[in-house]
Formats: structure tokens, sequence, C-alpha cells
């Protein structure tokens, strides 16, 4: 995803983000990032007396994302996007080898309270995971389980410290391969550092990378006039299909795919702010370098708008 271009383009782009944005700019400006402050930062975490990972928390999306970037003593690594949605709740969505869950949540004085609700060996459970800083400049976060939502038995209980710099003991990463069947792969073609064009020139810069040990790519927007974006792409072995969260200033958007006629195609619903769904289809397609057309739908799919038609080429 991305929104700089020519001059008729980006016309056109800065329209379409206007007409989706969700939630608009000037809600969005410093939005998670304020909400989280207090946990942005490098940091040593431990449960007990034990160094059990190091977690980074960095602002992205011009204060409207925070990403976590986790890495464990077990070779366990994970990455968070946590972002305000159009009602204003706080939203978390981390995939890692072990899990991939979404969190819904609200703040207030003693930090951040997140929920959610998973399926394991058939059974519903409820997960509730809080982020509280302590007075002594650290963060407590606390994840905990439950089958019925009253009585709760604790999963982890972190302790943050901030991070030393110091190397981290245990197993490498790739210690832990869940995701290494082909479907997981299918998007490898997109990973690198490219130039991006739009028909009428160069629209901007994307670095994509793999993270969560394999089980995730996070794509990294530049935008030519200084715009930038960050999406966050799994594939759900579960449901077989593909998941982007794409977050930034003008718009966030999830997005579900499949691979469909030598491309992967990922489509999803947004709502302006007059309650009017929009449709997006957003296409993939390996062509000697990749080629992403962006297009949308304000009538139920009946006629489609060409918003970007991006072609990559590998950066110089």
């Amino acid at each position: 995803m991305r929104f700089r271009c020519g001059a008729l383009l980006c016309t056109i782009l800065v329209s379409a983000a206007a007409l989706f944005a969700s939630p608009p700019a000037e809600q969005c400006s410093g939005g998670a990032s304020k909400k989280l402050e207090f946990w942005i930062g490098d940091w040593d975490v431990y449960s007990g007396a034990d160094k059990v990972g190091q977690n980074s928390i960095a602002r992205a999306s011009d204060g409207c994302l925070v990403v976590e970037r986790w890495t464990g003593t077990d070779g366990d690594s994970g990455v968070s996007f946590n972002y305000v949605d159009g009602s204003g709740m706080l939203r978390q969505t981390y995939v890692g080898p072990a899990w991939s869950i979404d969190y819904q949540g609200e703040t207030d004085a003693a930090g951040v309270l997140l929920h959610s609700e998973v399926t394991s060996k058939g059974e519903p459970i409820k997960i509730r995971l809080s982020l509280q800083p302590q007075a002594d400049g650290s963060v407590r976060q606390h994840k905990q389980a439950s089958k019925t939502g009253d009585l709760w038995k604790t999963v982890y209980d972190f302790r943050y410290v901030r991070a030393a710099k110091s190397p981290l003991p245990g197993k490498p990463e790739a210690a832990l391969r869940p995701c290494a069947g082909e479907a997981f792969h299918r998007l490898d073609f997109w990973t690198g550092n490219w130039d991006v064009f739009s028909p009428t020139g160069l629209a901007g810069y994307n670095h994509i990378e793999r993270a969560s040990g394999g089980c995730s790519l996070i794509e990294n927007w530049k935008g030519r006039e200084g715009d930038d974006g960050k999406s966050l792409n799994s594939y759900d072995v579960q449901r077989r299909e593909w998941r982007q969260i794409w977050v930034s200033r003008n718009i966030i958007l999830d997005l579900h795919g499949v691979w469909r006629d030598g491309a992967l195609q990922f489509t999803g619903v947004s709502k302006k702010q007059d309650g009017t769904e929009v449709l997006h289809e957003l296409t993939f397609t390996p062509s000697g370098g990749v080629r992403q057309v962006w297009r949308t739908s304000k009538d139920r799919g009946s006629s489609w708008a060409v918003v970007f038609d991006g072609r990559y080429r590998p950066a110089v």
C-alpha cells in the first residue's frame, strides 16, 4: 500500500485517503503511540529472576502505529501491530510461531488491558493481557487465560527493564520453524528492497522483510514525498488464507487474501464516516519484479476504480 506518485494519480490517492480514512488523520496523530508511550523502547524481559527475552517497541506511521518485535531465549520470536481503529478502540495483532492472535482493549490510568478469545483443542478460551507502567520505570506484562471468564490463570508475568544491549542467551531464532510449509512462502517474491513506480514515475520505496521466525512479512513503505506506512502480512493456517493489516496516517485496512490466477489477491471492507462501505481489492503479481494493483468499489463490486498501479523494481 502506498500513496505517492505523479501529479494526476496523487490527486486520486489523496482523494481516496480522505474518502476511506479510518480513523481520520487528525485523530490518528499520536493515537497508538500516545496510549503506549510507557512501553516504547528497548527492553530486557524477565520472568522472576530469569531473563526470557528482549523486546523492541517503536513508533511508526506518524504515531498511528506501534510495532513490537519480540525475541525469546527459547528461539521464539514475534511481531505485533498496535493501533487505534475508527471506533477509538486500541487493537493489537500479534504474529509468531506459537500464536497468531487479535486483541482489542482500553486504557486507563493504570495502563492497558487487552482482551481476546482463541480456540484451543476445540474449546474457546478467553485471554486478557495487561501492560502496566511501574513506579521504577519498568513495565509489567501479565497474560491470563480463562475458560469461563471468571476464574483466571496466569500464563506468564513479565517484568520489562530498559535494555543494557547485552547479547541474548539461548537458542537462535532458527530453532523454531513452524512456518516452513509452502503456503507460508507464497508472498516471498515480495521480499527485498524496491523502487516503486506508478504510470507517471517514481512513487516511493519499499522494504519487505521476513519476521516472526519466518511466520510474517513486514512492509516498510516510504513515499517519494515523505509519507510512510507499514503492513503486517501472515498466513492463517486454520483459515487457509493470508492477512494484511496496513496502517498509515491516512488509512487503516484489514484485508484477507488467497492465491488466485498466479497472484496473491487481498480483499476487505472499510467504512466511510457516514457508514457507507467501500470494498478493497489488492493484488500482488510476480512479473520479473512485482506488480501491485489496488482497486476500490463503492457499489458492492458492480464497478471498480484503480487507485494505485505500481511496478516494483529492485532498488539499486
